[in-house]
């Protein structure tokens, strides 16, 4: 919780007017930040918070950044995809979609069939792309 606590800090003392409510829910963090900038959705205070996110995520995850001032519901709410590699975050937008497909189709698609589609979404996931020098970590042989 102290490297969660020390990527916020940063965020917090930055970022004019911000607001900051931590909880840990089990497995998963609940993080809401309230904070005023200039600037849109490409904000260099939101940029050094992914960066610090990055390192301490575990397989990759997303936060959702509202931004209620573009005047259109649909674009208000933008997905900020985290993980310390590229693989990562692949499996947190991957994630961010299905999370978004199941609140939509649940009400009209058999669990079982939403679970399928979800597996399929995933599957390239299992076999992982060959692993660079840098991620190797050698097999125990016994």
């Amino acid at each position: 919780m102290a490297q969660v606590e020390q990527a916020f800090s940063e965020f917090i003392t930055r970022a004019a007017g911000s607001k900051c409510s931590v909880e840990l829910d089990g497995a998963e963090l609940h993080v809401v930040l309230n904070y005023r900038c200039y600037g849109g959705v490409e904000n260099e205070f939101v940029e050094l918070l992914k960066f610090a996110l990055n390192p301490i995520v575990d397989g990759g995850n997303y936060l959702i950044q509202l931004d209620p001032d573009t005047g259109d519901p649909d674009e208000a709410s933008l997905p900020i995809f985290l993980g310390e590699t590229g693989t990562d975050q692949q499996y947190a937008q991957k994630r961010f979609a299905c999370d978004e497909m199941v609140k939509w189709l649940e009400p009209v698609v058999s669990p079982a069939h939403l679970a399928a589609i979800t597996d399929l979404i995933f599957e390239d996931f299992s076999r992982r792309p060959p692993v660079t020098a840098e991620e190797h970590r050698p097999i125990a042989e016994g």
